[in-house]
């Protein structure tokens, strides 16, 4: 009979302690790990967040520059065209570092530019304003800005550094910074190296470089 009211007591001791619920060392334990687990998952969220700003920020920065850069290879690659077969005054008539100038016949009439209106009354300031095209990188206000005879126009911001570089026929880079004026007829190619950098919040700068080399088809001629 004792022992039957010591299983019994034994049996409601452990119900008891059940309902009670947790211990406060079972308690401290899953703190701990909730802690962990916690901290983990914020590493991970705070990594995601950073590689995603930072994927966003240079995706931004290399299609500005590739779209600053398609621009100018249009332009660039018609420098001289010279459906008359004029003896001067079209082509490249300087060309540095940070800036380039060439003129073209682009509407076929055998003159050129700002030349026009004296030889034939014709202002092509306003029917051909893309017979002088001027590309200038101001380290200042890091911009790269087209003028043509109509105007200026912006075309990229935030440059770090950007550089040209020539070449002739023979891909051999031309020297000179500016160009001698007597070297400027042998360019006959342009490398353009283009950095950009945006802030990325908290993340910093990135920035980022492309490089191309766009060939004068009209000069190769």
């Amino acid at each position: 009979m004792k022992k039957h009211h010591m299983t019994q007591y034994r049996k409601q001791a452990e119900a008891a302690k059940s309902q009670n619920g947790f211990t406060l060392v079972e308690i401290l334990i899953t703190m701990v790990i909730s802690s962990f687990i916690l901290a983990a998952a914020f590493t991970i969220f705070a990594n995601y967040t950073r590689t995603n700003t930072i994927q966003t920020v240079s995706t931004d920065i290399q299609q500005d520059i590739r779209a600053g850069i398609s621009f100018m290879e249009q332009d660039i690659r018609n420098a001289g065209l010279n459906p008359r077969e004029l003896t001067s005054g079209v082509g490249f008539t300087a060309a540095s570092s940070t800036a380039f100038t060439f003129t073209s016949d682009n509407d076929f009439n055998g003159l050129v530019a700002v030349d026009d209106l004296s030889t034939a009354g014709v202002d092509e300031t306003v029917t051909s304003p893309d017979e002088q095209i001027t590309y200038t990188y101001n380290a200042v206000s890091r911009t790269l800005t087209r003028t043509n005879l109509a105007g200026n126009q912006n075309i990229l911001g935030n440059i770090s550094a950007l550089v040209f570089t020539y070449f002739d026929n023979n891909n051999g880079q031309i020297a000179g910074n500016p160009i001698p004026a007597a070297s400027l007829e042998n360019i006959r190619s342009v490398n353009i190296s283009i950095t950009l950098s945006e802030a990325a919040g908290k993340y910093g700068t990135i920035s980022r470089t492309i490089q191309t080399r766009v060939y004068c088809r009209n000069l190769n001629l």
